[in-house]
């Protein structure tokens, strides 16, 4: 059977985590981001960055489990609105954080955008195995 934990990302009022996040959007002179994070520190919960006219979004989630093997590609799952939006991300090594980042990338056609705007939190799942991401 799937094991997933659901890692809340939005704010709700009994998760200390999500008081001290906010949502930052920057700019530069080629990319923009829009980050889940604590300002002016490192702890970036997810974050949704792309190269200007690019039409790609990429989603970053910075800590994942110690299930998840860098250099691999592993599943990464947000949930918005009752929907889950399945992508095939990277996995990325942190030494920092002694588990690794995962990062997809998808079409700023995505419906996961429209869904996002329509909701009042998503979640990010994390999987333990790959059966639900399979479809098994």
């Amino acid at each position: 059977m799937t094991r997933l934990a659901a890692i809340v990302l939005a704010a709700m009022t009994s998760s200390a985590l999500a008081q001290e996040r906010e949502w930052m959007f920057l700019t530069g002179d080629e990319q923009a981001s829009l980050t889940f994070g604590v300002p002016d520190s490192d702890d970036a919960g997810i974050s949704f960055w792309c190269t200007m006219q690019s039409n790609e979004i990429n989603i970053f989630v910075g800590e994942t489990n110690e299930s998840i093997v860098a250099g691999r590609q592993a599943p990464m799952v947000l949930k918005v609105g009752g929907r889950d939006h399945k992508y095939s991300a990277k996995a990325l090594p942190n030494e920092d954080a002694g588990v690794p980042s995962l990062e997809a990338l998808t079409a700023v056609s995505d419906p996961l955008f429209q869904d996002l705007q329509n909701a009042d939190r998503f979640y990010y799942l994390e999987i333990f195995d790959d059966s639900l991401f399979s479809g098994e």
